[in-house]
């Protein structure tokens, strides 16, 4: 990396991945506690959810976009 090009696809994250999962090995040892999975889509419903519509509309009207929200009926 030092010479400006980047490693083969693939090989890019590794270090990330190892990090993460050092981490919260390391998080799980230290409170000797139990992993526990927060789910496929915690990060997806951790924020609320007015939050998520009002960062959708920005980024929409970002890319030109005029956005105009109708609530959808039941």
């Amino acid at each position: 990396m030092l010479d400006g090009r980047r490693p083969p696809a693939g090989q890019l994250p590794r270090p990330a991945t190892a990090h993460t999962l050092l981490t919260a090995s390391w998080h799980i040892l230290d409170r000797q506690t139990t992993y526990h999975d927060l789910g496929a889509d915690h990060f997806l419903n951790h924020v609320d959810p007015d939050r998520r519509r009002r960062r959708a509309i920005a980024q929409l009207e970002h890319l030109g976009y005029t956005v105009t929200i109708n609530p959808a009926t039941a």
